[in-house]
């Protein structure tokens, strides 16, 4: 099953959008916390594979969900705005730590508010599909 390999591309992920500078707040690979400010990216379902070459090798479309819930509305919306803006570089390359894909390109959606929760929290969210090139075998 291709799903397996999503693993590296989250940590990866995860390592760019912790890196962007003057970010409220850092990320995790995790759903939401109760009772405080958080960042999140969660993989989707529905990945697709794009291509399939005679060696096992597969290109695939995986898409994924990045959330921020904040008290301060301010503070959410620039969150998730400064991650789509450094998100939609054209030189953005997010390479593999342990070779088990190729980077392909980022396909960046355009930032959705999901409302205000129970709790008095404003959550936003961005899509974004990375297409990936995986080694067969």
């Amino acid at each position: 099953m291709m799903m397996q390999n999503n693993k590296n591309f989250q940590e990866v992920l995860l390592a760019h959008i912790n890196e962007i500078e003057n970010l409220p707040m850092k990320a995790r690979l995790d759903y939401f916390e109760d009772d405080k400010d958080d960042l999140v990216i969660n993989a989707l379902p529905g990945g697709s594979i794009d291509k399939q070459y005679m060696d096992g090798t597969r290109e695939v479309s995986l898409p994924f969900e990045i959330a921020v819930k904040c008290k301060n509305n301010q503070k959410a919306i620039d969150t998730i705005w400064r991650i789509n803006g450094d998100l939609s570089g054209f030189d953005i390359d997010l390479p593999s730590t342990d070779n088990t894909y190729t980077f392909l390109s980022l396909d960046v959606g355009k930032p959705g508010i999901n409302g205000k929760d129970e709790q008095g929290y404003f959550v936003y969210t961005l899509q974004v599909t990375a297409k990936l090139e995986i080694a067969g075998g």
